[in-house]
């Protein structure tokens, strides 16, 4: 079965409508391109004047870090991976306004 873009865009416009996603945002996209969230995470910034940070191979040995230097504003993040980079902080991430937590359980 062939799928569509239909539902991606409808997600797309919702969450940058609803979340206020924009230019002056700085996004970035986490996932590899073989994971279908891919997707969402390109576009949005994309469709939405944001700019889109993708990160090279060390920042994603040290996401967080990537994160602070990049003054990223808007990302989507497992709360698993988020819970690592905590554990791990070195600093401080003022940029960041919006972290979506997608994929698993969020436990407190």
């Amino acid at each position: 079965m062939i799928g569509s873009g239909r539902g991606l865009a409808e997600f797309i416009t919702w969450q940058t409508d609803t979340f206020g996603i924009g230019p002056g945002d700085r996004c970035t996209c986490l996932t590899p391109p073989t994971f279908d969230v891919f997707l969402r995470d390109a576009l949005t910034p994309l469709s939405s004047g944001a700019t889109l940070v993708l990160p090279g191979d060390d920042d994603v040995r040290d996401p967080a870090a990537f994160l602070a230097a990049e003054s990223i504003t808007v990302c989507h993040v497992v709360p698993s991976l988020a819970a690592r980079w905590l554990r791990r902080a070195q600093g401080t991430w003022e940029s960041l306004r919006l972290a979506f937590f997608t994929g698993e359980p969020l436990y407190a």
